[in-house]
């Protein structure tokens, strides 16, 4: 696949043998900056277009687009909440936040609500990831987000820690990215300029 001119937006390669991955679908649409997916339903941000797309990947050797849609500006990344029925989306620009979506009708999405923390209009978040009841976010200058999502029509801000305590920073300086999949609990952080961090969190 490196180096051929045909490069497909979205690539699904069959790991039985992982050391030997082969490819077994294509999906051609626009560049798909980042994924997540809840079964059989693929949903890819669309970031040139602000756009999201759900994908039917029921087939791997030929997804079928089942809706896409707009709204959603510089669409960066995406996480699904446990029961699949709300999508969070990250959007990567000036005032770049996080944006809900009502998906348990992928033929009625709907938006839900939106967050962002208290100041910032001027800044960007990065990557979300969704663990049981909670919305671990990177959001660069801001450091290490924690949503409590338990209502996703009430989110409320559970936890923080700024990894980057500089006022005249650039609007991509900072948190790149978060993990919170560990079973011992930790969460860890990347920031771009302080280093890497490993937290415990208590509800």
């Amino acid at each position: 696949i490196v180096g051929s001119e045909d490069i497909a937006d979205l690539i699904i390669l069959d790991l039985e043998t992982p050391i030997e991955p082969q490819q077994t679908g294509t999906w051609n649409g626009e560049y798909l900056h980042d994924l997540c997916f809840y079964e059989n339903i693929l949903f890819g941000c669309g970031i040139y277009s602000n756009a999201m797309y759900a994908i039917d990947v029921t087939d791997k050797s030929n997804p079928q687009t089942i809706v896409s849609w707009e709204g959603i500006p510089f669409a960066h990344s995406c996480s699904i909440s446990e029961n699949g029925n709300i999508l969070y989306t990250a959007s990567e620009t000036t005032g770049g936040h996080i944006i809900l979506w009502d998906i348990e009708n992928i033929d009625n999405i709907n938006l839900i609500g939106e967050w962002m923390p208290v100041g910032g209009e001027a800044w960007s978040v990065h990557n979300v990831f969704i663990k049981g009841n909670y919305l671990y976010l990177s959001y660069y200058v801001f450091g290490l987000q924690i949503l409590d999502i338990t209502n996703p029509y009430a989110i409320e801000l559970a936890g923080y820690y700024d990894t980057y305590r500089i006022s005249n920073g650039y609007i991509y300086d900072g948190a790149w990215g978060t993990f919170p999949y560990y079973n011992s609990g930790k969460i860890i952080i990347s920031d771009q300029a302080t280093g890497l961090y490993v937290f415990e969190y208590d509800d």
